[in-house]
């Protein structure tokens, strides 16, 4: 998948320029990674021009150990897992679409562990619904 230059870090190198989540994710950096955090803790936070954050970076640039690195090792919330980029993607669909299974595992994992089984649980209120109420057989 190629990406829009206007997003692309690859010739900014990092000699003199602070450290950034966003290029360390797209060159799969975690030294890089973890300087930008250590200065800047909120940075996980950060979107570029199209509105995606690290993870959404690293999902795209195919770099696997990055996305992760930033799930095991960071307090990556949902709300980062969930967040929408500008074309109204999240990582989960991102992981799906680029086939990332590692990502989409650990992603699953980490909603799951914070939402609960929500959907799970609206499944089964649905079908107690049902159960009490059942449609009359159609003729």
């Amino acid at each position: 998948m190629a990406l829009p230059q206007k997003w692309q870090y690859k010739d900014e190198g990092t000699n003199g320029m602070e450290p950034c989540i966003l290029r360390a994710a797209e060159r799969g950096d975690i030294e890089e990674a973890l300087s930008a955090m250590k200065g800047r803790p909120d940075c996980i936070n950060d979107t570029d021009d199209l509105g995606m954050n690290a993870l959404q970076v690293a999902i795209v640039s195919m770099r696997t150990d990055f996305g992760l690195f930033l799930l095991n090792n960071t307090e990556v919330s949902s709300f980062i897992c969930l967040h929408e980029d500008d074309q109204g993607r999240n990582a989960y669909m991102l992981a799906l679409m680029g086939g990332a299974p590692k990502l989409r595992e650990a992603l699953d994992e980490r909603i799951r562990k914070e939402y609960g089984l929500w959907w799970e649980l609206e499944d089964k209120k649905d079908a107690e619904l049902e159960a009490a109420n059942p449609k009359p057989p159609t003729p």
